[in-house]
């Protein structure tokens, strides 16, 4: 799979504005980041649902335990109906659950280049095998071990479970429609609570032989 990625300028008063796209494109730093460190970004693209998926009732719901809906709402939301009598009603308003995907760690690329940045000074460089690209990452940083790649899937992750569109799951290749010009495919190592640090710079020479500036 190929994948594109857009690495922008040195922040000044850098001395030398192409710092990060050269570190980029000879491997010499390859970030990495788990989800918390991508809701935290401090630019516009900060996704506070990254890795989240929140499921929750505006409006009321009142019916029995053995009512279907409850079930995808226990489901969903992780609720518990323990001490509950089981022909008990429920009622709920203005409740919202937020689950997390299991932690991993994520390298972020696109399946379309997308020229308007460089406008923005930012360059595109490719990535010809993702596949590749990612084993001499693991190479390079053996602790991160197995990997996924995928496009992501977007969608509303903040949903009524009763909603048309049934309630929002988690899994690291889900990510909010308002991010749908990003295009993301993503490599997704599932660090699952073994590697901490929210980010990692990882230098991997390897990694050069599959990247290729391309604006």
């Amino acid at each position: 799979m190929i994948g594109y990625k857009h690495v922008p300028l040195a922040s000044p008063p850098s001395a030398d504005p192409e710092q990060f796209q050269r570190m980029f494109e000879t491997g010499e730093t390859i970030r990495i980041g788990s989800f918390a460190y991508y809701r935290a970004m401090e630019n516009d693209r900060a996704d506070p649902d990254e890795g989240l998926a929140t499921n929750g009732f505006q409006f009321p719901a009142a019916g029995a335990l053995t009512d279907p809906r409850f079930a995808l709402a226990r489901a969903s939301m992780g609720l518990s109906w323990q001490g509950f009598h089981p022909n008990a009603n429920v009622y709920i308003q203005n409740m919202s659950v937020a689950r997390a995907t299991p932690p991993a760690h994520l390298f972020c690329c696109s399946w379309e280049p997308d020229q308007s940045l460089v406008k923005e000074g930012q360059a595109i460089f490719e990535i010809a095998d993702l596949d590749e690209f990612a084993n001499a990452l693991v190479r390079a940083k053996r602790v991160l071990g197995s990997f996924t790649v995928d496009r992501v899937v977007y969608e509303n992750r903040r949903r009524d479970p009763f909603g048309p569109d049934g309630p929002a799951v988690v899994g690291p290749f889900r990510k909010s429609d308002l991010f749908s010009q990003e295009r993301e495919i993503r490599i997704v190592w599932h660090t699952a609570g073994y590697l901490r640090p929210p980010v990692l710079n990882i230098t991997a020479p390897e990694c050069a032989a599959f990247i290729k500036r391309i604006a």
